[in-house]
């Protein structure tokens, strides 16, 4: 029988408690063999003991036929039997380490290139009607998380995707990573050996949380952790945030406010609400998040604010250059 371990090693380490049959006939004791007449489901306890470790009990019962020492007739004796033992996690399997380019397409599609292999070709393939969603130059063994529609992320190592061309359309991530039915990839970050800095998250209804990276933190390199992000509100953007700077949020209505991220208090509870940054009228909703110096704005005092949350400005015509690409 095969446990999955997955629950016990991610936060918040859930314990495991499975019942399975028995198949025990005999029993051997000081060389002599007894018949079994009855047995129990053997149930077994995992929890997780921390550093890395897993305490595992089980306990049965059983009735064996044992002959009387004085006349020889069979009696059923009960007994139970208990065991306890504290393991420790396998130890991660080292792998060679070189550069690599990394490559997500809006469709899932992702694909893992060494820089020979794009200098002989650099010009990416992809599906009619799919393009680039994000890339990175990181290292062939580097954890990666994988958030989805469904309010998940998939964590896994670049180790487990073969190389590949530019030419390829890559590995599919919903078959790869075994994604339940209809979920999608939004966004792909790379939390770095210390999960270092955090992710923002912006709703539609004008909130916004910051989630510490190391929110995401787990005991293993491969997981599927849910509530990964708020379910109150739909998802307008993510966005990761190594050092506080300024942001602009926009709205359809279209307004736009700048402010600063500082304003945002970071939280360690994934499925944080957030706060409020932008008040919205009604049947207006928040649309996308840019980096202030990424957008048009010429006149960035006209829509920055001190305090949030805040309606923003209309946004003038001058700067309201088709910048407004939503990261989702």
């Amino acid at each position: 029988m095969l446990i999955d371990l997955s629950e016990v090693l991610s936060e918040p380490h859930k314990s495991i408690d499975e019942v399975v049959g028995t198949e025990m006939k005999e029993v051997k004791v000081n060389g002599s063999r007894f018949p079994v007449s009855r047995t129990q489901p053997v149930h077994i306890h995992v929890e997780y003991a921390g550093e890395k470790k897993l305490h595992i009990s089980c306990e049965t019962s059983l009735t064996v036929i044992i002959p009387c020492d004085r006349c020889l007739t069979d009696v059923p004796t009960d007994f139970t039997l208990s065991f306890e033992k504290q393991v420790n996690t396998p130890e991660e399997e080292q792998q060679e380490e070189y550069p690599v380019s990394i490559f997500l397409s809006r469709e899932g599609y992702f694909k893992k290139i060494t820089p020979a292999s794009l200098r002989m070709n650099s010009e990416q393939k992809f599906k009619e009607g799919d393009v680039l969603r994000q890339s990175f130059e990181t290292t062939s063994n580097a954890e990666a998380m994988f958030f989805t529609d469904h309010c998940q992320v998939y964590k896994t190592r670049l180790g487990e995707f073969d190389d590949a061309k530019a030419s390829v359309l890559g590995d599919y991530l919903p078959t790869k990573l075994k994604m339940d039915a209809g979920e999608n990839v939004i966004f792909m970050v790379l939390p770095g050996a210390d999960y270092a800095g955090s992710l923002l998250f912006f709703y539609e209804n004008g909130k916004a949380a910051r989630i510490e990276m190391k929110a995401y933190q787990t005991a293993s390199n491969r997981r599927k952790l849910t509530g990964a992000y708020s379910d109150k509100s739909p998802l307008a953007c993510i966005r990761r945030l190594d050092e506080d700077c300024e942001l602009a949020v926009y709205s359809n209505e279209p307004r736009c406010l700048i402010f600063h991220t500082a304003l945002l208090t970071p939280k360690t509870t994934r499925s944080a609400q957030g706060v409020a940054v932008m008040t919205l009228k009604p049947k207006y909703h928040l649309e996308t998040v840019l980096l202030s110096e990424e957008t048009s704005i010429t006149n960035r005092t006209r829509y920055r604010v001190r305090a949030i949350p805040a309606a923003g400005a209309l946004v003038k015509e001058e700067d309201s250059e088709d910048q407004q690409i939503s990261l989702l």
